[in-house]
């Protein structure tokens, strides 16, 4: 019960601040929550079901006191980029999906510049073929400032980031009973990492804040007590074993 009002209450105000980076990160999270549990598809549908009432109902709220309903604008939002003239209407104002793209673009542009060492780390702005101030992207920022060299590192990163998640995803059950608090820290394992990986690959350049390093402390930190716990376990039982 908890969770679920935890996660309502995210939906809602995700919902409210008319996020599509925020409702981008929070489907891949659910995908990655469906794989990871394996939920079945009747739970699936029923929790379907269960968030559309409660956006549903939390935009009929808001619409009887500002006049102003929010699903209305998602879907103009969403129809203006999938269809830009849909009935007449453009993209609406402030949109900034076309700008990451282009920014995404500009990127791969300087990239072909110079795919092995890149332009420099900074100089997105101030190279004469640049049409941005920066990639919105830390993989497609690497990619243009550090070229093939840069990126390779940063696909490191990324691949020990998975690597470990599912390492700790595969040795949850083993410290469930011994320390539920550090069973729990394990689970976000799988979650930070997806997250961490799809969020600053078409999402922003996360990796120059502090946040991104926070998380990805967190993961690395559970993974490696996680080794350390498995390694004395394995120790002691070997022990035991030259004593019996």
């Amino acid at each position: 019960m908890g969770l679920y009002l935890i996660l309502s209450f995210i939906v809602i105000s995700l919902f409210l601040t008319f996020s599509l980076t925020g409702l981008s990160l929070i489907i891949v999270f659910l995908l990655t929550l469906i794989i990871h549990t394996k939920i079945k598809f009747g739970k699936i549908l029923v929790n379907f079901i269960y968030f559309v009432l409660i956006l549903v109902v939390s935009d009929t709220i808001l619409s009887s006191f500002t006049q102003i309903s929010v699903l209305d604008l998602f879907y103009q939002r969403v129809s203006g980029l999938i269809v830009p003239q849909k009935n007449g209407k453009g993209m609406i104002t402030g949109e900034s999906a076309p700008e990451r793209i282009s920014s995404f673009s500009n990127a791969m542009t300087l990239f072909q510049e110079s795919p092995i060492f890149g332009i420099g780390i900074g100089n997105t702005y101030y190279h004469p073929k640049s049409n941005a101030r920066f990639a919105q992207s830390a993989f497609f920022g690497f990619l243009s400032d550090t070229g093939i060299i840069g990126i390779f590192f940063l696909l490191i990163l990324y691949f020990n980031l998975i690597r470990a998640g599912i390492f700790l995803k595969n040795n949850i059950y083993k410290f469930k009973e011994k320390d539920e608090k550090f069973a729990s820290v394990q689970s976000l394992g799988i979650y930070i990492a997806v997250l961490t990986v799809f969020g600053t690959m078409f999402i922003s350049n996360t990796i120059i804040t502090a946040s991104f390093w926070l998380s990805i402390g967190t993961l690395f930190a559970a993974y490696k007590s996680t080794k350390i716990a498995i390694l004395n376990e394995t120790s002691s039982k070997l022990l035991d074993n030259k004593i019996d």
